[in-house]
């Protein structure tokens, strides 16, 4: 008799212990999703895909809207491409600061980019992008030129009244755990593995590719040739969400 409680004594304990060390596995990726304005571009297009530093990619093929969404491994600089029935179009992200970027780098899990309808254009207008937050009123600027106000909200890519093209230079990744984001954008950096904005977990994203000789971070598209154009430019780096990575009771 005592033998047999003494096993069943052991047997309770060890499903205790596991039960106190059971935990929920850290999300390393993070997602980027939009919709394509599928009858702006010059063929049909297919699908979306996201490529590292290594040249390693992933693709999300498009529904009959548009839509698409891609998970991001972290610790990755990721370049975005439209796949046309005709050819590959690039992905740009045209900045206050007159920078036409092709790139975001991921620094956590969680996270979660929201691109909104991404246009095509055979390249910058003569008269730039105006910029429109919610928080201020849009300006245009092209790569060259001084910035000029104008007037009217950004519709359909459009600024009203106006007609100047107009994205989102303010956009910010959120998490997936609904945790604030009002610090979390391109100014955040990954120090010592604390997102120094908001002090969640990240990891540095390499910035070369891997022949060292390509600086994805500053990579900058060329002006007179295609691209494609999303309503909301995606953050220089998205990260700094709490990736889940804690211990549960089963």
């Amino acid at each position: 008799m005592k033998y047999a409680t003494l096993i069943l004594a052991s047997g309770l304990a060890a499903l205790s212990a596991c039960a106190k060390s059971s935990s929920v596995a850290a999300t390393t990726t993070s997602s980027v999703s939009g919709s394509l304005s599928v009858t702006s571009f010059p063929s049909k297009p297919s699908a979306v895909e996201a490529v590292n530093e290594k040249g390693l990619g992933v693709t999300s093929t498009i529904d009959t809207q548009g839509h698409f969404k891609l998970a991001l491994e972290k610790a990755h600089t990721y370049r975005f491409n439209v796949i046309l029935a005709s050819g590959v179009e690039p992905m740009v992200f045209p900045r206050t600061s007159k920078q036409l970027n092709t790139t975001m780098q991921v620094t956590s899990g969680a996270a979660m980019v929201a691109l909104g309808t991404i246009r095509h254009f055979s390249a910058v207008p003569a008269s730039g992008f105006a910029f429109k937050s919610a928080s201020t009123t849009p300006r245009t600027a092209s790569p060259t030129g001084a910035a000029a106000g104008s007037d009217g909200g950004c519709v359909d890519g459009r600024v009203a009244g106006v007609g100047a093209a107009c994205v989102d230079d303010d956009a910010e990744a959120s998490c997936d755990n609904g945790a604030d984001t009002s610090d979390r954008g391109a100014d955040s950096e990954c120090d010592n593995g604390k997102d120094s904005k908001t002090g969640g977990s990240c990891t540095d994203a390499p910035e070369k590719d891997d022949t060292g000789k390509g600086d994805l971070a500053s990579s900058d598209a060329d002006p007179k040739k295609p691209m494609a154009i999303a309503d909301h430019n995606a953050p220089a780096s998205a990260g700094g969400c709490n990736e889940g990575d804690s211990e549960e009771a089963d």
